[in-house]
């Protein structure tokens, strides 16, 4: 089974935003959740040694539990017990083999603790799940930390579930102390010199143990003073691997990881502030230094290096006096280099410029008065256009206030109508009276619009005040206040742009699944242009507005408004790689429209296949099947699929409507044994019921609990007369009067002598005329015949309706649009009916005949009192009655001239 064409994963490094920033599943997991208010809580202390290890021995037997995201341990051996125990003498006292000590710190979802192998007498780091953490975040980081083994890395020692069954690894304990430590103990001015030196020098060896880390595929993305040890001798260690993206080897990643090397290395360095916009290197480094930082650390990452390997070399030709590729290396430095390879033509060279400089010195005074004037009028009309700009950016404050108070309240109705909603669409609300609809316009929605509108007047003033902030610093030369203030208003803007993109994605994902059928399918797929388009432009990539044009047309209006936010970042200067980058990262991954689908055990000798259904004609075409098996997943765009087991002779099939971000896991059900006849397997499922049809209730998703069979036909009126034969037999003649159908109010289709009064109906007709009761009484005779090896009777509504319109919601069996060709229904085919087996191109996913038409269906269903419900239309009704979502009420007594039946059966007990 392949993932779909039309989601690739690039190899190109230089992409910026890319696929896969948008792949994990868990990820887009956690996106519909941010609807909700999320509350950290602080990760707990570990549990007291003596207590961890009395619960180890009281489970010490347990076996390991089985599901997704647990690891395999290493050894059998108990991993809190020593391996030594009773073979050596260095096993510890107690057995006990590893001792855990304080807590040290939270890294990428995982509880780090201080602990120490007492077999070994080594110290090493514990790693366990945090707080709300999946076992799976432990398992991710010991597949990273092999994947990157090698210098400037953490050894990993071990992989194993704790007693309690928890997963942890153990790793090598950091040398020496943070970066940010030791770089805060230098000494100021020459005398820290030589010490800066070797930390320029750890930080060089850092930078090409990072590359290695590259190469793999592996990001840090959190690179700081605190994550880098240094040892006494000069011996490097990076901690704080594994977070969420740290297997997505990005161009953005590497350059990101490029940034903070830069960033410790002018930490280190440099002094505070810059001269002319350059760094100002500490006395006794060399000055190259400057240049490499001014280049790691550009704030376009393509001016940055390329790979964290040309820093490393770049840090190493600086350190030994040699010229670098990032600046030209001051004249002073250059001339010493020239006068060291060239020494005779400088002697001359320089007798000539002395006389020379006399006089360019006498010059140069006289410039320099007139140059001092005008930077004195420079330094003051840039002083004016600073302090205009910050008053723009102040101003900002009341309308950011104002925005914050109208989310808080557009997010509180929001939660209203999600809760009225919720309620309206329970399952099992089939419609009649008291059942209600869905709700429409209702209070929530008004306060929820209203708080929406003053929202957004107040982040256009938010945007108008910063952009006139941004116009003022944009036109002064870079320096560091200047550059402070333009971050300043770039942050304000897309940190206001951002609060109101998701809000809007959050209504977007809410109507969209509200209303997800193979109506709106289509809609929901054009979104991967959007997504395509706002990715360019997020990347730096100017923005076409036709291409943009053509992307919004036909997508819902939320997710409209929320693509126009993400492309007004793209137009801000650094918009689209601001501190809130993984903010826009999951706000863009949204506008995937995919699933995944994963699969679990097939059962052995089936086939497993998986078929699109395209909804975009007036009726469903199934795709070509696509052959999976146990363990496969695949990404899939969101739509409508038909899962399908087969043996060769029977099939099982189950329609499944993948929503956006879902993950889906097919469990794949089969009978084993099939009645006999044109019996279907109907399995255990999930469909969208109700909607838009007499009586069907609010829109919904609804569940069959169990599996069950369904007949392919109606039941024909030569099945029947066999039933009233065999009334006749065992001499029951009230009975057989009773059961007897009508063809006409006063008037027997079949008379007492059990032959058919109505010339022109045929036995393949479904049988038609019979209350209830009279079907139940044929199942009942049925399951009678199968000596209760099989048990017939009526269907509840929804294997009804599930067998008669898949998992999409469809109107007909075969799509939205009514066909007058596919039934009998409304007159298409005067008021008569047709041979139960016949049309078979109205036939429904699960190959359901005249689910529309033809002859009314009783179910098990009570719509009130003595009023039992009526699938499926009839010749006699309009094409309205024969939508698959329709209930016509009857008298379950009486016998309906049009009202039919069509069995289920299950296993006899």
């Amino acid at each position: 089974m392949s993932d779909t064409p039309d989601t690739p994963h690039g190899d190109d490094p230089d992409e910026t935003v890319r696929e896969s920033d948008l792949d994990d599943p868990t990820e887009l997991d956690t996106l519909v959740d941010e609807e909700r208010t999320v509350v950290e809580e602080r990760p707990q202390e570990i549990e007291d040694t003596g207590t961890m290890l009395s619960t180890a021995a009281a489970r010490a037997r347990e076996e390991p539990r089985a599901g997704a995201g647990v690891l395999v341990r290493v050894s059998d051996l108990d991993p809190w017990r020593s391996p030594l125990a009773g073979v050596s003498s260095l096993a510890p006292p107690g057995q006990e083999r590893l001792r855990v000590g304080e807590f040290l710190r939270e890294e990428s979802g995982r509880h780090v603790h201080a602990a120490t192998e007492l077999d070994l007498d080594r110290a090493v780091e514990l790693h366990l799940p945090g707080t709300g953490a999946p076992a799976a975040a432990v398992e991710a980081a010991a597949r990273l930390y092999g994947r990157i083994a090698g210098a400037a890395v953490p050894v990993l020692y071990e992989v194993g579930r704790m007693p309690d069954g928890r997963p942890y690894i153990l790793l090598s304990r950091p040398p020496g102390k943070p970066l940010a430590d030791l770089v805060a103990k230098v000494q100021a001015g020459p005398a820290g010199a030589s010490a800066r030196r070797e930390l320029v020098a750890a930080l060089a060896r850092v930078a090409s143990a990072m590359h290695r880390a590259h190469q793999s595929r592996v990001v840090h993305l959190a690179l700081d003073g605190d994550t880098v040890h240094v040892g006494r001798h000069g011996e490097v260690l990076v901690t704080g691997w594994g977070s969420p993206d740290a297997l997505s080897a990005s161009r953005e990643g590497v350059s990101e990881d490029i940034l903070a090397l830069g960033r410790m290395v002018e930490a280190i360095a440099c002094r505070k502030g810059r001269r002319r916009g350059s760094p100002v290197v500490h006395p006794g480094l060399p000055p190259e230094l400057g240049a490499v930082v001014v280049r790691a650390t550009a704030r376009t990452a393509s001016r940055r290096y390329r790979t964290a390997a040309e820093l490393a070399r770049e840090l190493d030709r600086a350190l030994s006096g040699e010229a670098v590729a990032a600046g030209r290396s001051p004249l002073g430095r250059r001339l010493l280099r020239f006068t060291r390879r060239h020494p005779y033509p400088v002697l001359v060279s320089s007798l000539v410029l002395a006389a020379g400089l006399v006089l360019a010195v006498i010059l140069g005074l006289r410039a320099r008065r007139q140059a001092d004037l005008e930077a004195a009028s420079r330094a003051s009309e840039r002083r004016a256009r600073l302090e205009r700009a910050a008053r723009y950016l102040h101003e900002t404050a009341e309308p950011l206030r104002q925005l914050n108070g109208a989310l808080a309240k557009e997010g509180e109705a929001f939660a209203a109508v999600r809760d009225e909603h919720a309620r309206a669409t329970r399952p099992g609300l089939w419609g009649g009276p008291g059942a209600g609809a869905a709700p429409g316009d209702s209070a929530s929605q008004d306060r929820r619009h209203e708080a929406e509108l003053e929202s957004r007047a107040a982040l256009g003033a938010i945007l108008e005040l910063a952009g006139h902030s941004l116009e003022i610093v944009r036109e002064m030369p870079s320096d560091p206040e200047r550059d402070e203030l333009e971050r300043g208003a770039t942050e304000v803007a897309v940190r206001s742009l951002l609060a109101r993109v998701e809000a809007d994605l959050a209504l977007a994902r809410f109507e969209e699944e509200r209303d997800l059928s193979a109506r709106t399918i289509p809609q929901a797929g054009r979104t991967e242009a959007l997504r395509v388009v706002l990715a360019a432009a997020l990347d730096g990539s100017s923005l076409d507005p036709e291409d943009m044009s053509s992307a919004l047309s036909g997508v819902a209006e939320p997710w409209k408004k929320a693509a126009l936010g993400l492309a007004r970042l793209g137009e801000l200067p650094g918009g689209g790689a601001t501190s809130e980058r993984a903010r826009i990262v999951r706000a863009l991954a949204l506008f995937r429209p995919a699933a995944r689908l994963v699969v679990r055990s097939v059962p052995e000798g089936l086939s497993a296949s998986i078929r699109a259904v395209d909804v975009t004609g007036d009726a469903f075409v199934l795709g070509k099947p696509d052959e999976t098996g146990s363990g496969e997943e695949a990404d899939l765009p969101v739509g409508e699929y038909l899962l399908v087991l087969s043996d060769g002779a029977h099939e099982v099939r189950l329609p499944v409507l993948l929503s956006r971000g879902e993950t889906f896991e097919w469990n794949p059900e089969w009978p084993g044994e099939f009645p006999a006849g044109d019996f279907v397997y109907v399995p255990a499922g999930v469909f969208r019921a109700g909607g838009g049809a007499p009586n069907a209730g609010a829109y919904r998703v609804e569940r069959v609990e169990k599996g069950v069979f369904i007949a392919q036909r109606e039941v024909s009126l030569g099945e029947y007369l066999e039933f009233l034969v065999s009334l006749r037999a065992r001499g029951e003649e009230e009975l057989l009067r009773d059961s007897l159908p009508l063809k006409e109010p006063g008037a027997y289709l079949v008379d007492t002598d059990l032959r058919i009064q109505e010339p022109a109906f045929l036995p393949e007709f479904p049988v038609t005329g019979i209350s209830r009761k009279d079907a139940e009484l044929f199942a009942r005779w049925l399951t009678a015949a199968s000596s209760g090896a099989w048990e017939y009777r009526l269907p509840e509504e929804a294997e009804w309706e599930f067998a008669a319109r898949g998992a999409s919601g469809r109107d007909y069996p075969w799509g939205d649009v009514w066909l007058p060709d596919r039934s009998t229904t409304g007159g298409s085919r005067g008021v008569g009916f047709l041979g139960v087996g016949s049309l078979p191109e109205g036939a429904s996913l699960f190959g359901i005949l005249h689910a529309s038409g033809n002859a009314g269906e009783w179910t098990s269903g009570d719509f009130t009192g003595t009023l039992g419900v009526v699938r499926g239309g009839s010749g006699r009704e309009t094409s309205e009655l024969a939508r698959t979502a329709a209930r016509l009420p009857l008298d379950f007594r009486a016998k309906g001239i049009a009202t039919g039946m069509r069995l289920v059966c299950t296993r006899g007990k």
